[in-house]
């Protein structure tokens, strides 16, 4: 559909041809930062443990609020919940993540 429209795709043909691929799977939540993470995790919100686009976390003694583009991208945030985003993967492993 997107090769369609003209995008450049050429990453995710790159990556089929490599064998990899995925069925895609609706996430039907109505909260902007529990949805994008639970799409780039792979872990549904129950499992993820981010609950809103804003909270106060006791345990960290941190409120988040997803409109910040600095507290939302701290790593605490990521650890407690356990669900490594697929930017910090590709991290991990050597790449560099816009």
């Amino acid at each position: 559909m997107a090769a369609a429209k003209g995008r450049n795709i050429s990453a995710f043909d790159h990556i089929r041809k490599q064998g990899f691929q995925a069925e895609v799977q609706n996430v039907m939540l109505t909260l902007t930062f529990p949805s994008h993470y639970a799409m780039t995790t792979g872990r549904n919100v129950e499992n993820h443990g981010l609950v809103g686009n804003k909270f106060y976390d006791e345990r960290l003694n941190k409120s988040f609020n997803y409109k910040d583009p600095i507290s939302n991208m701290e790593s605490d945030w990521f650890e407690y919940a356990g669900a490594e985003p697929i930017w910090l993967t590709n991290e991990r492993h050597g790449h560099r993540s816009c």
